[in-house]
């Protein structure tokens, strides 16, 4: 009962849309439980003795750091089961404090511990830089004064570089805990690298590691101070041939009242520094657009790409589609061809009248469509590192139909979100922020022409949306590129539920095992915008509900 008049508390102070995502969100943590790595696998990984096995030096800026959280974070270097590392800690304190006396008592016993007292407080870039003069490893890890890391954590980052030496960057994933150390919550399972992600907000943020070389020659700039780490992964990730993900927790953030991890109002200044990282990172790369807060959602960016060219689009639906939806498009240089039917035949048959220099598939139950859909859809396409574009669509009931496909769950692929409300902000902002998406369905879809038409066409043993999803993975095949979900292009269909629609998706056995047999590589490695810790048998993004390290590929529930 107590629960409940909380929740109608809750609901008369800040409306529906907030009820339901909280409730949404309290749900989420409740089922999801962090498992501690087993002493029997610690034990093993501290007998391993692999063939190349680089310093890491880990920077720490610090600052009048409480002493009982820097003990447990000592505690958790010195327990790592990888022994070559390097602690750099640079300390602006400006005065003797107990954790100074804590890393002279450990310095004794402990020549890996490596400390500087600082002449003044350079700020959080200047003192991390003082550390990072002090570093001699191969690579360098970012971590803050009072946050935690696993007893493996070292392990499975110098694992991931044995495995692959290219690897230039690596970041892992993480979750929060509590000032005691002891409950975790919010655990952040993230994508592999996701550019259009990382550019809306920092969802690498902890454990970061890269190349000290890296580090030395992009350094921390004070002027990004709020999102120094934001700005130094943008330069560190522009400097790098591989980012590898761990998909693995392996970064505990320790939560204060008035840290960003709990509380993302108490840092205004912060997001603007945010603003001004992406607005950087973005003329750096050569790439014209807008860039703004997110008022609505402290610590995300709206990135609004701009092209100076017109180029011409071949849009392709049924004349069953309604008149206004076509007759309400905005652009100056577009066309329209009419399929018989749209299936995979009928749109095969029209695919030689394609003459625009992109095509925009239309699904013909459209109901409606902002009149600047292909100005929206053809800007970041002026990016050679992207394949195509697609909007989110939603039901008659407001409930999401299609905004990008996972590859993968039901051993097939499953639409991400199906079914949710729109009033709900799931958690991540994956509905709200443009990402990187390995497909799609056909319902509003751009592509280059050139390469739709280097594809064997639409698999007419296959009915859509397989075969639609089918003709992405095609396209990726050939250009090896992602593509662009765009949240605020915001379209509606004439369906009236949209979690039917993934539902019978997932029941068409028939079609799933058509689709999983040809594409079964590309399932079994798993899909990089996706991450596996999450459950394969939902759309939702659910987290299993134990955080362990999983193998890419299908893993049985």
């Amino acid at each position: 009962m107590g629960r409940i008049k909380r929740a109608v508390r809750y609901y008369k102070r800040h409306g529906l849309t907030k009820t339901v995502d909280k409730t949404f969100r309290v749900l989420f943590k409740s089922k999801w439980k962090y498992e501690d790595v087993t002493f029997e696998e610690l034990q093993r990984e501290r007998r391993v003795r692999f063939p190349y096995a680089p310093k890491l030096s880990v920077l720490i800026p610090m600052y009048r750091t409480p002493v009982e959280y820097f003990r447990e974070l000592l505690d958790a270097f010195q327990g790592q089961t990888y022994g070559n590392w390097e602690l750099c800690l640079a300390d602006g304190s400006g005065m003797d404090t107990e954790a100074y006396y804590e890393v002279l008592s450990r310095q004794k016993k402990d020549s890996r511990i490596k400390y500087k007292r600082l002449e003044s407080n350079d700020g959080i870039s200047g003192n991390t830089n003082q550390a990072l003069d002090m570093a001699t490893g191969d690579y360098v890890v970012l971590c803050d004064h009072d946050d935690m890391i696993t007893p493996d954590a070292f392990f499975r980052i110098v694992e991931a570089l044995n495995a692959d030496r290219s690897i230039d960057t690596i970041y892992t994933d993480e979750d929060k805990v509590d000032m005691t150390g002891k409950k975790h919550f919010d655990p952040t399972f993230k994508p592999d690298y996701n550019i259009d992600y990382f550019r809306a907000g920092n969802y690498i943020c902890h454990m970061f590691v890269t190349r000290r070389e890296i580090a030395e020659k992009v350094r921390f700039k004070s002027e990004y101070d709020g999102a120094q780490d934001f700005d130094f992964i943008f330069r560190c990730a522009e400097n790098s041939k591989v980012i590898h993900h761990i998909p693995r927790i392996l970064y505990h953030w320790r939560c204060h009242v008035d840290s960003t991890a709990m509380n993302p109002q108490s840092k205004a200044y912060a997001y603007e520094a945010g603003e001004k990282a992406v607005r950087d990172h973005l003329a750096r790369c050569g790439v014209k657009a807008k860039v703004a807060r997110d008022k609505k959602r402290p610590g995300y960016v709206k990135v609004l790409y701009l092209r100076d060219d017109v180029p011409s689009v071949t849009v392709v639906t049924t004349k069953k589609i309604r008149s206004e939806v076509i007759e309400g498009i905005d652009y100056p240089k577009f066309d329209v061809v009419y399929a018989e039917e749209y299936t995979p035949a009928g749109l095969n048959r029209v695919l030689d009248q394609i003459h625009g220099e992109y095509v925009l598939f239309i699904d013909d139950r459209m109901s409606s469509l902002p009149p600047k859909v292909i100005r929206h859809l053809v800007g970041p396409l002026c990016r050679d590192d992207l394949s195509g574009s697609f909007a989110k669509v939603y039901a008659k009931n407001n409930t999401l139909f299609s905004a990008g496909a996972v590859i993968g769950m039901y051993h097939a692929f499953g639409m991400a979100f199906c079914g949710v409300d729109r009033k709900v902000d799931v958690l991540g902002m994956r509905l709200t922020v443009p990402q990187d998406m390995s497909a799609s369905d056909l319902t509003c879809a751009m592509f280059r022409t050139e390469d739709l038409k280097k594809t064997q066409g639409f698999d007419e043993t296959m009915r859509l949306p397989y075969a639609g999803v089918d003709m992405f993975l095609q396209i990726h095949a050939i250009t090896k590129k992602m593509f662009i979900s765009l949240p605020y292009v915001v379209g509606k269909i004439d369906y009236a539920d949209g979690l039917d629609y993934g539902v019978s998706i997932s029941e068409d056995l028939e079609q799933r095992e058509l689709f999983a047999e040809k594409w079964k590589e590309v399932i079994e490695a798993g899909d990089p915008a996706y991450n596996m810790n999450f459950e394969i048998k939902r759309t939702d993004y659910y987290p299993r509900r134990k955080s362990i390290l999983i193998k890419k590929g299908i893993i049985e529930n």
